[in-house]
């Protein structure tokens, strides 16, 4: 079953800190970190809530292996599925970007060093 809605993205604002958006709630979440110019590593980590049998679950966020305090354990419903897609990659069009992507890689953990 391919899952076509989206849980979250993850995005720079104009001022240049690092952003969460909440697709299910249509909220933002701005963090005061500012990513400077190079390569970096960036991770969602889906945490599903298991126990209780409900659809809500959280997220972890970690920019080049450190966690992203403001970002994380955002509640979020996560539906009872796997997730079903993956994209990276601007959602807005009319808008000059200058970025560069290597490696996507996808686990059933934290993909980062624990």
């Amino acid at each position: 079953m391919k899952i076509s809605a989206s849980l979250c993205y993850l995005y720079i604002d104009t001022a240049g800190r690092l952003g969460y958006h909440n697709d299910t709630l249509g909220t933002n979440v701005v963090s005061g970190i500012v990513p400077g110019p190079g390569w970096h590593s960036l991770e969602v980590h889906r945490l599903a809530d298991t126990g209780s049998g409900t659809t809500t679950g959280a997220l972890q966020i970690w920019l080049d292996d450190s966690m992203v305090d403001a970002l994380s354990n955002t509640a979020v419903d996560i539906g009872a599925a796997p997730v079903g897609t993956f994209q990276i990659g601007e959602t807005q069009s009319g808008r000059t970007y200058d970025v560069v992507f290597d490696d996507a890689a996808f686990g059933t953990a934290r993909v980062g060093p624990s």
